[in-house]
Order: structure tokens, then C-alpha cells, then sequence
């Protein structure tokens, strides 16, 4: 499969604070294959252990957009995940083994409040890495202190979100989305493009 992938998108309409109407999402679905996007993941916002997530809703909703893609003609596979708001409750749901993964890998889609510590940084990781799941960090261009600490040394504070991978390059494009180059084929080996936040790739 050519293209991009993009990890990291709000298109399945009525879940969260992305797309609001139907049509809203049959345009960000049409943006995406304009832009060359071949796989795209569904990554609705969601609070574990917290809020339950709208599962049918969800579901639902990304089956239209999939029907619409099909009848476009689109080589966009269009793939579930979620965006993952951690907080301490989120521990206990990696525990229990019920987070919402990027494509049924064990990659989650993790973002923190934008003041969070480097050492709560530490602490979730390590909680959530170790009940057996690896992390893909959403908007690093949001953690200043991860910057000034030094615990993200990918994040330079010029280019948001800006990593540089083995095998290809990565970054966001212009809706703030993580797009990978089509030669380092991520996921295709459970390996999504960038870094997990324990600097391993």
C-alpha cells in the first residue's frame, strides 16, 4: 500500500470534539485522500477508567464513513484507535488490560494536560508499558516541560511534534495528524512511526 499514514485524526463525526455533522467527516475523509493518505486511523477522544466511551456510537459512525470511502473509490483504509487522555484511572484500566488500541495492536494513542511533569511522564509510562501495551505520544508539541527537562529530546520547541525515525520521517501534517513515510511501512510490523516515550523506536 502507497501513501501515508496518519495516526492521529478526529473524523468519526459525534463522538467528540471533531467532526460535528456527517457531512463534516465526509470532508476530512475527502481532505485525507486529496493528501495521499492511505490508512487513517479513527482516534476519538476518550478518558479511561474515567468516562465510558460511546463504543456503539463510535462503531456505528465509522461504518459510514468506510461505506462512503468504498463509494468514492478511495485507497483509504480506514483503521479504529482512540486518543487517550491519561490520568491515574488509566493505570488501572492498562491493568485490566481494556484500553482502546491503534488498530488491535498494542499501541495506544496517549496525550497528557499540557503542564504535566516529566516524572508523572515517567510514572504513566511505566505503568502502562508495563501491563503490556506501548505508547505513541500525541502532541509533544504540548509538554514544555518535557522540553525543558530534557526527557524528549526529539522536541527542539521549533517544530511541533517533529520526529525524526530510522526509517522513514515523520511528523504532523497541517491538521496536526502524525503522518509516516510510505517506505517504513509502521504497523505493518507493530511498529508506528516515531517513538514510544521510553526512547525506544
Amino acid at each position: 500500500m502507497s501513501g501515508f499514514t496518519d495516526y492521529h485524526a478526529h473524523f468519526v463525526y459525534g463522538v467528540d470534539d471533531g467532526a460535528r455533522t456527517r457531512e463534516e467527516m465526509f470532508a476530512m475523509l475527502d481532505a485525507a485522500a486529496a493528501d495521499g493518505v492511505t490508512r487513517l486511523f479513527a482516534t476519538s477522544h476518550s478518558t479511561p477508567g474515567m468516562e465510558p466511551f460511546p463504543l456503539d456510537v463510535y462503531q456505528r459512525h465509522l461504518d459510514f464513513a468506510r461505506v462512503y470511502c468504498a463509494e468514492k473509490g478511495y485507497d483509504l483504509m480506514l483503521e479504529s484507535g482512540s486518543e487517550l487522555l491519561y490520568t491515574p484511572a488509566a493505570a488501572y484500566a492498562a491493568a485490566e488490560h481494556s484500553l482502546i488500541t491503534l488498530g488491535g495492536t498494542d499501541w495506544v494513542l496517549l496525550e497528557f494536560v499540557p503542564d504535566v511533569a516529566a516524572a508523572e511522564v515517567e510514572t504513566a509510562l511505566r505503568q502502562i508499558t508495563g501491563s503490556g501495551y506501548r505508547v505513541l505520544l500525541a502532541h509533544i508539541e504540548r509538554y514544555p516541560r518535557l522540553a525543558r527537562s530534557g526527557a524528549h529530546p526529539d522536541f527542539d520547541g521549533r517544530s511541533p511534534g517533529h520526529v525524526q525515525h530510522p526509517e522513514g520521517q515523520c511528523g504532523h501534517g497541517a491538521g496536526g495528524r502524525i503522518l509516516s513515510a510510505p517506505e517504513a511501512g509502521p504497523l505493518a510490523e507493530g511498529r508506528p512511526c516515531g517513538r514510544d516515550l521510553l526512547g525506544r523506536t
